[in-house]
């Protein structure tokens, strides 16, 4: 039973007795006195027994009713501590929160930082790869102008060497000469002409080709004709020229020509003996 439905038990209870007295009133007129005080004693007692028993219910619902509130407030402070605890919790998740979300911002300006930073060395980058493009290509430039320069060192040293060997040619032709011209004085007279054995006669055009084929007769095949303006009687000067050799080696008369290759014979003693690949021209430089 509930604690109201118990207090109207009680309501009850006293109603019943307030009806019971007047019942007694009712019945004391209407039978003899005894027999009613008996009755009335009875009921009274019955009454009283009904209160008391009703009043100690009412006591025990009370301390029922003390207890659950005792209970009920113990509950409450304890919904109150958890919700404190709770309370603090949220306050330092927000904390956290709050700090998380000063950290962010430094994240983010250390990240927009370093994204300058990244497309300024970019700059950079490219500023140097055009910068090692530009020296790049102006070492290539030296290095052909240092090979142009070392091959005209080169054909120099070998036109310095084929004058020296020229000129011991010519001395051994003018003695050849002068023994000939003497046996033609002798032969034919003082008034003979005797061959320009040493006279050179290279060609209008400024010519070069590679030496492609040698006979055992001596003769030489060489890779350009009349097409490049090579004639019969021209004389080329022959050379040597390749990593590990820059050599001047003699002059050569072309005897027969096609348009693109011509056939030619020493003219003269030669420094060394001509080998295919070895190159010839119409001059050596400025000679």
């Amino acid at each position: 039973m509930t604690t109201v439905g118990k207090i109207f038990a009680v309501l009850v209870l006293l109603m019943s007795l307030a009806v019971s007295g007047l019942i007694l009133v009712w019945y004391a007129k209407s039978t003899p006195y005894a027999r009613a005080y008996n009755e009335a004693r009875t009921r009274l007692g019955n009454a009283y027994d009904a209160a008391s028993t009703s009043y100690q219910e009412v006591i025990k619902v009370k301390q029922e009713t003390k207890a659950e509130l005792d209970k009920a407030e113990k509950a409450m402070k304890r919904l109150q501590d958890e919700n404190d605890a709770l309370r603090a919790q949220v306050g330092d998740k927000d904390k956290q929160l709050s700090d998380q979300k000063n950290e962010k911002i430094k994240l983010d300006a250390q990240v927009t930082q370093m994204q300058i930073e990244v497309k300024k060395r970019g700059d950079d980058a490219e500023q140097l790869r055009v910068a090692l493009e530009k020296e790049q290509k102006n070492n290539l430039d030296l290095v052909k102008l240092n090979d142009k320069y070392r091959q005209e060192k080169a054909l120099a040293e070998i036109q310095r060497d084929g004058f020296k060997d020229k000129n011991l040619q010519l001395m051994g032709q003018m003695e050849q000469l002068a023994k000939e011209n003497a046996k033609l004085s002798l032969g034919r007279g003082a008034t003979s002409t005797a061959l320009k054995v040493g006279e050179k006669n290279p060609p209008a055009e400024k010519v070069e080709a590679l030496v492609r084929g040698l006979t055992d007769s001596g003769l030489i095949e060489i890779g350009a004709g009349s097409d490049s303006g090579l004639a019969r009687g021209n004389t080329l000067e022959a050379y040597r020229l390749n990593s590990t050799t820059q050599k001047y080696l003699g002059t050569v008369r072309i005897i027969e020509v096609n348009h693109n290759k011509a056939v030619c014979v020493p003219l003269g003693k030669l420094v060394a003996p001509i080998q295919v690949g070895d190159r010839v021209a119409s001059r050596i430089l400025g000679g």
